[in-house]
């Protein structure tokens, strides 16, 4: 488990509000994209950020805020990653678990495509704005570095002993939230990040992704189950759901064990 050695003085303190108003305004910026996958991309990215740097200063009201504009681009992205798995799965397989998959890839970025057709980017931009000028009105917000990078830091730690060699899927994904908040942080307060804690950024990023594929491959074997018709035949889609399980076993135990160089193997 990392330790935090406190200053036993006050160091410099960090401006939440104007941090948090600075990633709405690149959100917005990424809007302006010629190409909508790369406008959502860009927004998605930057909204997390800005999510993440609101839960550091415990600005409630702005952290729902960026959530609800969160909310409107997840369809489209949701189908985009599990359309990603889809396809990924159906290289390393063969046989009717293959042709099942290819099947389930091909109607999901139909889907995709449906879901962006029906995204209105001026609403999202108009949501965008409103949360600014919102925000703008808040209050200065400073933080002490060294107290909002202990509380992460133990956020962190409680979600991935609520998680580690769990099956259950919402633990495993707010372990994975919290450890890409963490993430967030560390990039937020820059040279402000407490020295006695270590980056481990790499590894960091290995494990968040390894996470997300998890979820998204259980994700996927899930909406099988509940929509065989997706991978064309039935035993087509037993065939899928199968291979999806296995690739899920492999992604969770990945995670594990870089979840447990991360933190403490004893802890």
């Amino acid at each position: 488990m990392e330790k935090l050695v406190h200053a036993p003085a006050p160091g410099p303190q960090y401006d939440a509000r104007a941090a948090f108003l600075a990633a709405l305004f690149a959100a917005e910026a990424s809007l302006q994209a010629p190409e909508l996958v790369t406008a959502v991309h860009g927004a998605r990215v930057n909204l997390k950020r800005a999510r993440a740097i609101a839960r550091l200063g415990a600005m409630k009201t702005a952290r729902r805020g960026a959530r609800a504009v969160l909310k409107v681009l997840e369809p489209a992205r949701d189908l985009a990653a599990l359309a990603g798995v889809a396809a990924k799965a159906e290289r390393r397989t063969r046989g009717k678990a293959a042709k099942g998959l290819a099947c389930v890839a091909a109607a999901l970025r139909a889907e995709m495509a449906a879901a962006n057709a029906k995204l209105d980017l001026a609403e999202i931009q108009s949501k965008l704005r409103a949360l600014i000028a919102d925000s703008a009105r808040l209050q200065k917000t400073p933080i002490d570095p060294t107290l909002a990078a202990t509380d992460q830091v133990k956020l962190t730690e409680r979600a991935w002993r609520g998680a580690r060699r769990a099956n259950n899927l919402e633990a495993r994904h707010t372990w994975r939230q919290r450890e890409k908040d963490r993430a967030w942080a560390q990039a937020t307060l820059g040279n402000l990040w407490p020295a006695g804690v270590r980056a481990r950024s790499h590894c960091r990023a290995r494990l968040t992704a390894a996470l997300g594929v998890e979820r998204d491959v259980r994700l996927l074997a899930r909406m099988l189950k509940e929509k065989p018709h997706l991978a064309g035949t039935k035993s087509g889609a037993r065939a899928a759901r199968r291979a999806l399980k296995k690739m899920a076993r492999r992604y969770r135990d990945r995670a594990d064990r870089l979840g447990a160089r991360l933190h403490s193997a004893s802890a």
